[in-house]
């Protein structure tokens, strides 16, 4: 059986509204959820090398972002990045750096031809459907988009 999550319509539009904005570079941050919806984004800063292709979220903005979705009595959900020429695929980079087991992770993609494109993975899937990579299972989940 495919995993799947929700996510707010408002949080869909916002996490590409994102993407758009900057189109040469990788975005990055964080999204809680609250009752097993996610409906918040958290942008962090992109301090990669190659922005182009690569994300690395500023180390004392995501300890920040993380304080502040457990203040909001939040759960932090997911790690969202775009791929500004690429599809909504992870790369083997993804993968590798893939550090937080109990959370999903949201790729956006303006590559697609003029169609923005939102998929989900999880990383460390335990299910018969996922794919090996790099030693990682990584399984597609299925998004449904609420409101």
């Amino acid at each position: 059986m495919k995993q799947s999550i929700v996510l707010t319509r408002a949080l869909s539009n916002k996490l590409l509204t994102l993407a758009q904005k900057s189109p040469e570079n990788e975005i990055c941050g964080l999204v809680s959820g609250k009752e097993g919806i996610l409906d918040k984004c958290f942008p962090v800063k992109n301090i990669a090398l190659d922005q182009k292709t690569r994300f690395e979220m500023e180390p004392r903005q995501l300890l920040e972002t993380m304080r502040l979705i457990r203040e909001e009595k939040a759960i932090f959900k997911a790690i969202y990045h775009s791929h500004p020429t690429t599809a909504a695929c992870p790369s083997l980079k993804d993968i590798q750096r893939a550090a937080y087991e109990d959370v999903i992770y949201l790729i956006i993609s303006l590559g697609t031809k003029g169609i923005l494109e939102l998929r989900a993975y999880d990383f460390f899937s335990e299910s018969l459907e996922n794919r090996c990579l790099e030693g990682k299972e990584v399984q597609e989940i299925e998004i449904s988009i609420q409101g």
